[in-house]
């Protein structure tokens, strides 16, 4: 059932015209930027965005002009590391799945858990604060034994992608979604 969400979602995705991604994306980074209920604290970990994902780029900026360490992803073996960003002196690689991430020979690496904030790329999300990903399963292996709410884990999607689905036993809950409409998060802890 959610490989079949997954790839209605995408095409969904791939039908939005750049303006409107452009635009919804400025959106959903002002949202983040201008909240008062976010502590997002000094490590944060975003992603750099596939072409039809909530554009990442304000964020990583803004974040960057704010003095805040930005760490990405990177797939090692079947998990996610995050490693420093510095536009200055980091270079980006694409995986094997055609993702930017830091070239490793650049940068320190961290683990999830050493992070205060992580961004999640969204295909789909539900009333309960679950996603659907591109189907790998990296994030939440990744994250399934860190703790509650270190880091605080937001998702970035667009208002459309909410859908209806049971999350499975492996599914990580998110803190907060943050759409073009606002902030939604998540009254109670899991």
């Amino acid at each position: 059932m959610k490989n079949d969400i997954r790839i209605a979602l995408k095409k969904k995705r791939r039908a939005i015209t750049p303006i409107r991604r452009s635009r919804d994306s400025k959106k959903i980074a002002l949202h983040i930027l201008n909240s008062t209920e976010l502590n997002l604290g000094n490590k944060v970990g975003l992603y750099l965005a596939l072409k039809h994902e909530v554009n990442t780029k304000i964020l990583i900026n803004a974040f960057l002009n704010l003095g805040k360490k930005i760490f990405l992803p990177v797939i090692k073996k079947n998990e996610i590391f995050f490693a420093r960003y510095d536009p200055e002196i980091t270079s980006i690689t694409e995986n094997g799945y055609g993702i930017g991430e830091p070239a490793t020979k650049d940068t320190i690496m961290l683990q999830p858990g050493s992070l205060d904030t992580v961004f999640f790329p969204i295909v789909g999300f539900n009333n309960n604060f679950y996603r659907i990903g591109m189907g790998g399963g990296f994030y939440d292996r990744s994250f399934k034994d860190v703790e509650e709410n270190s880091p605080i884990r937001i998702g970035l999607a667009f208002s459309f992608q909410k859908v209806t689905f049971e999350p499975e036993r492996h599914d990580v809950p998110l803190f907060a979604i943050c759409t073009e409409d606002g902030i939604t998060f998540r009254k109670e802890r899991k």
